[in-house]
């Protein structure tokens, strides 16, 4: 997705008390770079929902192809229990709005900053199996989300019943020519300016594993998969101090994550492991007498602050030869995320949006991996099923 060819969601109405087709707008829940998300109430049933307003591109645009791909992807798996589920959705005077359950806890991101999850291992345990579940759903059915993170997951108030959102970087291609997501959540190969293709599964992975770091200490383990994040640099310095002093983990919490993020991606586990794993741990953290003092997450009303950008994998410096460093103080939790929206020139958008006609589109896809193979070799996806039917 082309910043320069999206519409901006700065250019969209404040739509909080009017009525649109059926739908009363109650209030405003989040707003990105290119949409807004209302609370709103179907006057039909009295039920409330959430509804993404954006700006229609232009059809026959990058951007045109780009909406339609976002709402396709999301109906295809809209039905897994861990993934935010769809409604209708309509154009109306310009706009473009995707109806979706309410959920009403919000996003993981609020209750991280509310420590939802501080000491509770088990807590923790079922909100990463439920993204592991909703991963693996997305993977066996050829999608791949590339923007996991606590912003686009939903839960309840409790913290419980976690639900994937936000489809918009999604795509069918194994194999991309360019890296996308948020870079607190990319894999170090995303940020290789040599590297010709970028696997999105592999990314989806990864994205999961700081999520996992995420629930259990609250905090980022670095910004950015960069040598010249002194987060990361510190990790690559000396892994074990990084996990189990730095973020006080135990030592088999520690020696599942030093896997987790190897360098090389076909040494990192597979989800199937990393549940058998963290299934087996009883506590994360080592005890401590005296409770840590931490700066607070970051909240989902910072989104709209965030940069938004497009890159391809030359427009990054890997400063690889980093000169000796000092480990550095606990890694902050509120950190700088830059999100990158790409093109995803291998996609191609169905004629139509019903999820029958996207089903047939897709399956005449070509979705071969160029020349350099993904990193990590698990079963081929399948193409889309049969479909019935946040930003």
């Amino acid at each position: 997705m082309s910043s320069s060819s999206t519409p901006d969601a700065a250019t969209l109405p404040d739509l909080t008390g009017l009525t649109v087709e059926h739908y009363e707008f109650m209030a405003v829940l989040g707003s990105g770079a290119f949409g807004t998300v209302y609370l709103a109430r179907d006057t039909t049933t009295a039920d409330r929902v959430a509804i993404k307003c954006m700006v229609q591109a232009d059809e026959g645009t990058k951007a045109y192809e780009v909406q339609q791909d976002e709402i396709a992807l999301h109906y295809a798996v809209h039905e897994h229990p861990n993934v935010v589920s769809c409604g209708e959705h309509f154009a109306y005077q310009g706009y473009l709005f995707l109806v979706m359950e309410y959920v009403e806890g919000g996003a993981v991101v609020d209750a991280l900053e509310h420590g939802v999850f501080e000491d509770k291992p088990e807590l923790a345990k079922q909100a990463i199996f439920e993204m592991f579940d909703a991963v693996e759903h997305l993977h066996k059915n050829g999608i791949y989300h590339r923007d996991i993170k606590p912003d686009n997951i939903l839960c309840n108030e409790d913290g419980s019943h976690f639900r994937l959102a936000d489809f918009g970087l999604a795509t069918t291609s194994r194999t991309t020519k360019r890296a996308g997501g948020t870079a607190s959540y990319m894999p170090p190969e995303s940020f290789d300016h040599t590297r010709k293709y970028h696997c999105p599964q592999v990314g989806d992975k990864w994205a999961v594993s700081v999520l996992l770091v995420s629930l259990i200490t609250g905090r980022y383990p670095w910004s950015s998969a960069k040598r010249d994040d002194r987060h990361y640099a510190a990790f690559l310095h000396d892994r074990d101090y990084h996990f189990e002093t730095t973020l006080g983990l135990r030592a088999e919490v520690s020696d599942l994550l030093k896997r987790c993020f190897d360098e090389d991606a076909s040494k990192r586990p597979t989800i199937t492991e990393m549940r058998r794993e963290i299934d087996a741990i009883q506590c994360f953290s080592v005890p401590r007498s005296v409770p840590r003092t931490v700066a607070p997450h970051s909240s989902s009303s910072d989104l709209a602050a965030q940069s938004i950008i497009e890159f391809d994998s030359s427009d990054w410096d890997d400063d690889s030869d980093s000169p000796e460093f000092t480990p550095p103080a606990t890694p902050p939790r509120v950190m700088i995320q830059v999100t990158v929206h790409v093109e995803i020139e291998e996609l191609k958008p169905g004629s139509s949006l019903s999820a029958s006609c996207l089903r047939d589109d897709l399956a005449c896809l070509s979705i071969k991996a160029a020349d350099e193979p993904c990193e990590e070799s698990t079963e081929p996806p399948t193409h889309l099923p049969v479909v019935q039917a946040r930003a």
